[in-house]
């Protein structure tokens, strides 16, 4: 049987969650300079969401989780949002 890959930059775990959103300072990124980062490192790099003070690349979406919380990641003020899904 052939082993599937994980595609790339799916459900990176942290503590046991899963990164739903990658938060970047627009002070310190341009939405080209957000996606660039994201790719490198293996994360998707959907078209972003922008905010007065981020640049937001979802990971997956929110409604997936039961509870979520925000952790740093990485130098440069940039912030994952971790979520852990429902036991049930």
């Amino acid at each position: 049987m052939k082993r599937r890959r994980a595609r790339r930059g799916y459900a990176r775990t942290h503590a046991g969650g899963e990164i739903q959103s990658i938060l970047f300072p627009v002070s310190q990124f341009t939405p080209d300079g957000a996606q660039a980062w994201a790719r490198r490192r293996g994360y998707r790099a959907p078209m972003p969401d922008l905010t007065p003070g981020y640049i937001r690349l979802r990971q997956e979406a929110p409604g997936q989780f039961a509870r979520m919380r925000t952790i740093p990641l990485g130098a440069g003020g940039i912030l994952a949002v971790v979520g852990w899904r429902s036991e049930s």
